[in-house]
């Protein structure tokens, strides 16, 4: 369908819009949910592409919680029992703190504490009595994982089977075995022995090291053109401290239904990828500092002008 109905010479004007979150408007959820005013109103909008961006990378949080219809990732579900006399059999559930780590060693020591919470809630004397120790351990392959061991026990060794159940349990949909180094859809079974043990004897053990980032971009989506979405990804760095600046030239994306008027953007930011095939196209990043993010897009208008404008020198590379 044509833009316009007259004779009128056409061409095509780069525009370049600036976007800060602080200066959303009212009503806007939160600076990775907002909508900002133009400068000025843009009528029929052919293209639209980020070409730069500026963001705090503290974006990261290992693990999270479920939050409605998003799958968490911090629960461990865990059955134990005493081989000796089978008599012991206890189910229970660890939940692991929602934040970010940046170390195995305070991974594995908020570990500990979480394996002896859930086990206290359950008032099992036995196990209470042999609390599980979670410690940082290098496997003969060179990988660093987490060893799950139980201390407390008498000098007598005892031999106690473990499983922690990723692929059978009820909470397997928000299981943290991927980010610990487990494979997310099978159970993880051994013999766990006393911690005063120098080797291990099949207890569950991670095949992959621990993954501390599990988000590995953030979409960048302009809800005003949902044909582009997202209408741009960038990549999170490594180190969750620092920030990553850039500022890119692309070549904006044409639009197959060309957007008449534009005098707002609202943009949704969202974390990727997902948690156990589940949805994260409306996943939140979690920033916990204060500032807003700074994003620049370059758009294509069809403007009508009677003479040859001056601003038709430009040049647009495709």
């Amino acid at each position: 369908m044509p833009l316009f109905k007259n004779e009128r010479q056409a061409y095509i004007r780069r525009r370049r819009i600036y976007v800060d979150s602080d200066q959303r408007l009212p009503g806007s959820l939160s600076e990775f949910d907002f909508t900002v005013p133009l400068d000025n109103l843009l009528e029929n909008v052919i293209g639209i592409e980020m070409v730069g961006y500026n963001i705090k990378t503290d974006l990261q949080q290992t693990y999270v919680a479920r939050s409605g219809s998003l799958n968490g990732n911090n629960l461990i579900d865990v059955h134990v029992d005493d081989n000796a006399t089978n008599s012991n059999p206890l189910t229970y559930t660890v939940t692991i703190p929602p934040r970010n780590y940046t170390t195995l060693s305070s991974l594995a020591t908020d570990l500990t504490t979480a394996f002896g919470v859930a086990v206290a809630a359950t008032g099992n004397a036995y196990w209470i009595a042999r609390p599980w120790l979670a410690s940082v351990f290098t496997l003969n392959t060179g990988y660093i994982t987490i060893d799950y061991q139980f201390s407390g026990i008498s000098a007598a060794i005892e031999e106690n089977s473990g499983v922690f159940r990723f692929g059978t349990g009820g909470n397997k949909i928000d299981s943290g075995g991927g980010q610990l180094g487990f494979l997310t859809d099978e159970d993880t079974s051994g013999v766990l022995t006393d911690a005063a043990l120098t080797f291990l004897m099949g207890t569950p053990l991670a095949i992959q090291p621990p993954e501390l980032q599990p988000f590995r971009f953030m979409d960048v989506n302009i809800t005003n053109a949902p044909e582009l979405q997202p209408v741009g990804r960038i990549m999170l760095v490594d180190d969750p401290t620092d920030s990553k600046t850039t500022n890119i030239n692309k070549r904006p994306r044409l639009l197959t239904e060309p957007i008449k008027r534009l005098e707002n953007l609202h943009v949704v930011c969202t974390m990727g990828p997902t948690f156990h095939g589940g949805p994260f196209d409306t996943r939140p990043p979690l920033s916990r500092s204060r500032g807003g993010i700074d994003l620049i897009f370059d758009v294509l208008i069809v403007a009508q002008e009677q003479d040859i404008p001056g601003w038709v020198k430009q040049e647009l590379v495709y």
